[in-house]
């Protein structure tokens, strides 16, 4: 019996630029932005940009010190999540505050975005 191929990871999954297009304009689909069409049409292109250009942290800072590489630019909002988990497990090991637990919802849907669902 031959070995299996063990794969790992996920392969990069490149969007075209036509598929880029349409699953962004999808957001704008209301007849309220047809006006708004060459508008909508330049931050498409802006968008576009960004991902061919893989700027997915295009704003950054050095990581600092607390950091294996304190010179390694991090993303800003990384780095704001990180220091509100951080004040989040401070407050819970805080022995004189009230118990607290911390919920982490990493889903997009709500009950608002999906009707009879709760995340």
């Amino acid at each position: 019996m031959t070995e299996p191929d063990v794969r790992k990871g996920m392969p990069p999954v490149k969007l075209s630029r036509q598929e880029f297009e349409s699953r962004y304009k999808s957001r704008f689909v209301d007849p309220i932005f047809a006006s708004l069409k060459p508008e909508i049409d330049a931050i498409v292109g802006a968008a576009w940009d960004a991902y061919s250009h893989s700027r997915k942290s295009p704003v950054t800072q050095k990581a600092g010190a607390g950091f294996v590489d304190p010179d390694y630019d991090v993303a800003v909002d990384w780095l704001a999540a990180r220091a509100a988990v951080l004040e989040a497990q401070r407050r819970h090991d805080d022995a004189n505050a009230t118990p607290r637990i911390l919920i982490v919802n990493g889903s997009a849907r709500s009950e608002h975005t999906c009707p009879g669902e709760m995340s």
